[in-house]
Order: structure tokens, then sequence, then C-alpha cells
């Protein structure tokens, strides 16, 4: 059970490999203008980003469907996860404090009947279309996996973070060069791995566990 799951997630990663390296070579690979050139290069960020957050969620709903298949109870699953699955669910919000007593009635027979079946880990990951440094370390969190390290991330992620924003919201104030896009590569490259391998320890250590 536990190798077909890393197996679909480090296919996803060579796929995504294979598509960052036509990102790298695609406008130096054909006889078209600087002008054409530099338009293929300034937007490739936005979909580098796709292709980061896309992973993300990938990766995430295999370990999640993996954890699920074993059916943990809320004596045995560790609280981090047991409060993602709280609140992922629709009925176990009550973040409006004006709502209705009714509604708190409501949400006090969800919550009874959640804690007394088996605990359904949410797929649903919230990366708020924004997975910078800050972002992914709540996700990981979420999941009782160890942090990415600030001192060789944080910067690399955040700036991958605000090109995108930039070039998505039509701004031309932040030029792209293909070094960019090269460092971006790379750096997409390195996190895909730095994720998998937290989460195939998490596994392997049980981490999903109290």
């Amino acid at each position: 059970m536990g190798n077909n799951f890393q197996q679909e997630i480090m296919a996803d990663i060579n796929w995504r490999y294979s598509e960052l390296s036509i990102l790298r070579t695609l406008p130096f690979k054909y006889g078209i203008s600087e002008e054409h050139r530099k338009f293929l290069i300034r937007y490739s960020v936005p979909i580098i980003y796709s292709l980061w957050e896309g992973f993300i969620k990938t990766s995430f709903e295999c370990y999640v469907r993996v954890l699920n298949q074993m059916n943990l109870n809320i004596s045995q699953i560790n609280y981090n996860l047991l409060a993602h699955a709280i609140d992922s669910a629709d009925k176990l919000t009550l973040q409006n404090q004006r709502v209705q007593f009714k509604t708190k009635v409501e949400f006090v027979d969800s919550l009874m009947q959640f804690m007394q079946s088996n605990v359904i880990i949410s797929s649903q990951i919230p990366t708020t279309s924004n997975v910078n440094f800050e972002v992914l370390n709540k996700i990981l969190e979420r999941f009782n996996l160890t942090p990415i390290p600030v001192k060789d991330f944080k910067n690399n992620i955040n700036k991958l973070l605000r090109f995108r924003n930039s070039v998505s919201h039509g701004d031309n104030s932040i030029p792209v060069t293909s070094t960019d896009i090269e460092k971006f590569c790379t750096l997409l490259n390195d996190l895909m791995y730095e994720v998998y391998d937290r989460i195939e320890k998490g596994y392997k250590n049980k981490t999903y566990l109290k």
C-alpha cells in the first residue's frame, strides 16, 4: 500500500521535471525573435508556479488517500491531523461569531458524530493559491511533518511567488530573465524532493499517530 502511493508521487515528480525541462529550453530551441523569446521567458513564471502548487495538491492527496485507508480513529491519530480533519469539515466550523444557536447545536451534533467514527482526513489542502514558504510549512505542520528549513528555501520560494504575482497581475515592473527561470526550475526540482522526503519519512516513522 505504501509503495504504491510513493511510486505515484515519484511519477508525478518525473512528469513535472519533464515540463520544467521544456520551459528551460523552449525559448532557445527555435529561431524566434527576441521579443517572442522574452514573452516566453516572462510567462514561464506562472507556469512554474502552477506546477509547484499542483505538486503540493497531488502529493498530499496521495498521502491522504493512504492514511484514510488505515481507518484511524480519534484515539490513534496525531492531533495535528485531527485538527486538519476537523478544520476541513464544513459542518464543524463556527468562525462566524454571529451564527444562530440552532447552528451551534447542529455543530455539536456533527462533532459528536465525528468523534464516534473513524477519522476521514480531508484531501483539500489549504494552499490559498499562494504556496509561499509560510504556507508550505503550515501545510507540513497539519500533517505533523518536518518543516522546510528557512536558510535554504525561504527567500527563493517567496521570490518565485513575488515574480508570479507580478506577471499574473500584469505588472511589468519586475523583469524576468532566463537566469531567473533556470533558478526557479532548479528550486522547484529541489523542493519537490524535499516535500516527498518528508512525506515518505512521515509515513515510515508513523508521525500520523499520537
